[in-house]
Order: structure tokens, then sequence, then C-alpha cells
């Protein structure tokens, strides 16, 4: 654990990333096992706690121990790994920076809407909009494409009857998000 400390404290950025040395760390605290109960858990805290020191300021954002969670196979295999590799990290490390680059595009995907909805509230002289995720979902197609026609509904919602992408339609446009172009099936919504 001394050296463990000591790494921590003591490695310069240059010398190793904080993605990677969270990594190392979160490993090394497994392996060492000082606790009787909950390695796993100070391995996840402190690996986040070495990238927030480190500029990433993610805290509330996300949890590397819900994409750890998610498959606990996966992790346990990877972090299993490196003893069968005679001490390589390099599994261990490409799952552990795979499971943060996923959890930072989701931060990315959610700044993201809130920025829509930012835009949104701007035009609409500055009145809060609530949007479903289904809302969300159509304002970002259309704004990538141009514009959503009904032939398009089951391609961004297979599950979803087309009489409830039509009501979500209509809230939009009832809000002036929206607007329809056209009538019945040839209709196409574009952005208002």
């Amino acid at each position: 654990m001394k050296e463990l400390v000591e790494f921590i404290n003591k490695t310069p950025v240059e010398e190793i990333h904080p993605v990677l040395k969270s990594g190392v760390v979160h490993y090394e605290l497994v392996r060492i096992h000082p606790f009787i109960d909950g390695n796993g858990r100070v391995a996840r805290v402190l690996s986040t706690f070495i990238l927030f020191q480190s500029g990433y300021d993610i805290r509330k954002f996300f949890s590397l121990e819900e994409y750890f969670d998610n498959d606990a196979t996966v992790y346990y295999s990877s972090l299993q790994s490196v003893e069968k590799n005679n001490g390589d990290l390099t599994v261990w490390l490409e799952y552990f920076t795979q499971g943060l680059a996923i959890e930072l595009t989701k931060i990315k995907e959610k700044v993201e809407r809130i920025s829509v909805d930012g835009k949104l509230r701007e035009r609409l002289g500055g009145k809060p909009v609530m949007l479903s995720e289904r809302q969300l979902k159509i304002v970002e197609y259309i704004q990538k494409t141009g514009y959503l026609a009904n032939t398009g509904f089951k391609t961004l919602f297979p599950l979803v009857s087309e009489d409830t992408i039509l009501n979500e339609l209509k809230s939009l446009i009832r809000h002036g998000i929206v607007k329809k172009q056209g009538s019945t099936k040839a209709a196409k919504y574009v952005m208002g």
C-alpha cells in the first residue's frame, strides 16, 4: 500500500496519462486487497478521484461503477487477465479506458441534449420546454437530416405506434418547435 500511495502522489503526468494511472491504481488496489470487504468499491472511488484530480470533472454525471456492474463477468475477467498474462495490464487497461470512453460519450450526449433544449428555450422567449425522450430524439433527428417523414417513423422508433409518434409531434408543433409541411401520409416535419 505504501508503494501504491507513493505511485499515486509522485508519478508526474508526463510519465503516465491520468486515465492510465487511474486504471493502474484501480487494478493495484484490487490486487493488494487491503480490506476484508469493499476493495472493489474503494478501487472504483479512488480511480474516479484520480481522474477528478487530473481535471476530469465528471463526478455528478456518471459512475464507472455502473459500467463495471453492467457486465461483472467481463469486469472480473479483465482484472484477472493481468495475472494470467504475467503482470501485463494491457487487457485490463483496454477494458478500463473503453469503459471511460463510453461513459464520457454518454455525458457528451446529455450535454448536447441540454444544449438543444437551451436553444429551444431561447427561441421560445426563455420559457422552459420539457421534452420527452422521444421528442428529444425527434428534434435531434430533424436537426441532423432536415426533416422527418411518416416513412421514417419505424426507423426512428421501431417499437412505437404511429399514433404515439404523431402525438409527440403534435406537442412539438403546438410549442412551435416543429412545423408540419404537407398533409396526411406525405407530410414532412421540419424545425419550426
